[in-house]
């Protein structure tokens, strides 16, 4: 039947030379494949650890980094504001 198949046709299944080899490539993409678990992946003790570690991390981070600069950001603004609402001398 192979051979039959490779000169485009196979005379018992009447399959055809392109049906054949896209049945043979999915086939052998979906065994290459990794099956799905079911359900949420346990996570070992390390890893948890770990976790938590960067989430402190970048907590520290956003009180170090953020802040300074919102808080830089709120000066300039102000400092805007203040300057173009103030009144003008005016001469007597």
């Amino acid at each position: 039947m192979l051979s039959e198949t490779w000169l485009g046709k196979s005379i018992r299944g009447k399959i055809y030379y392109d049906d054949y080899r896209r049945l043979i490539n999915t086939s052998l993409a979906d065994s290459s494949r990794m099956r799905q678990l079911k359900g949420k992946v346990k996570e070992t003790a390390k890893e948890k650890k770990e976790r938590k570690k960067e989430f402190m991390e970048n907590k520290e981070k956003a009180f170090t980094i953020a802040l300074p600069v919102f808080a830089g950001l709120f000066i300039v603004i102000a400092l805007l504001v203040y300057f173009k609402t103030r009144p003008k001398e005016m001469e007597l």
